[in-house]
């Protein structure tokens, strides 16, 4: 399991409940919460004044309406913006958080996946960053950081091996898990679609959990839970915590 102390397969909100509420903001964050998710997964950039920004998109056009690149940008310039409007009204006003005030929010109360975005690009010194970020805060034992750039989590596990790791992946499921294994990660976090019960049981024999993302429909749900997935992540975490919990319950009567 990727936590040794949680509950499986753990509730997970994709962004927060994004479904619900604008992405990677409080709001979506608080909302998950709210319903039930027990992981929070969240996307960190490296600003151009060396912040972490939490964010998916590499620029800010979609959710602020300006085109700003997050790592062309200083954190100022970001905090100009507000990143809630474009959902729903109600949600105007909303900032683009930093990973410390994520960390400080809600490291007491959900366990932590932290995304560092890798694109066409990487950003020089972001590893470093997620890490002192979380070993200043001793939260080895509430987050996990994955990234779908292998060499990342490779150089995230030599400078900081008490971090939990996830390689991400969207095709390549099998050279993901062996790959993994080497480097001492401690999961794979897969596509839904490529999880079946033997990789699940590939992962186990070799001491990974694997994660699934994004679940969205009830079936799929049903599905990857069947197979025994540590964690799940969904943009609607009270569909999947209806879910789980109905099954921990049952499990329980057995």
């Amino acid at each position: 399991m990727i936590f040794a102390d949680a509950a499986v397969p753990l509730i997970g909100g994709h962004r927060g409940a994004s479904a619900l509420a604008p992405e990677n903001t409080f709001a979506a964050f608080d909302l998950a919460l709210a319903y039930g998710a027990e992981l929070m997964e969240f996307d960190v950039h490296l600003t151009q004044d060396a912040q972490l920004a939490v964010h998916h998109d590499f620029t800010t056009e979609r959710t602020a309406g300006q085109n700003l690149p997050l790592g062309h940008s200083t954190l100022e310039e970001l905090r100009q913006l507000e990143v809630g409007s474009w959902f729903g009204p109600r949600y105007a006003g909303q900032k683009i958080p930093t990973l410390s005030e994520v960390l400080d929010r809600y490291a007491d109360s959900v366990y932590l996946n932290v995304e560092i975005k890798a694109g066409e690009f990487l950003y020089p010194g972001i590893a470093e960053k997620v890490a002192e970020a979380i070993l200043s805060k001793q939260l080895q034992r509430r987050a996990i950081v994955s990234c779908f750039d292998w060499d990342t989590i490779a150089w995230l596990r030599k400078i900081a091996p008490s971090i939990r790791t996830g390689l991400l992946a969207h095709d390549r499921p099998d050279d993901t898990i062996m790959h993994g294994y080497m480097m001492g990660a401690t999961a794979v976090h897969l596509d839904s679609c490529l999880i079946t019960a033997e990789r699940v049981h590939q992962a186990h024999n070799i001491g990974m959990a694997v994660l699934a993302w994004t679940v969205n429909e009830r079936l799929e749900m049903e599905r990857v839970v069947e197979l025994g997935v540590d964690a799940v992540l969904s943009d609607y975490p009270q569909r999947l915590c209806a879910l789980v919990r109905e099954r921990r319950v049952a499990e329980l009567v057995c």
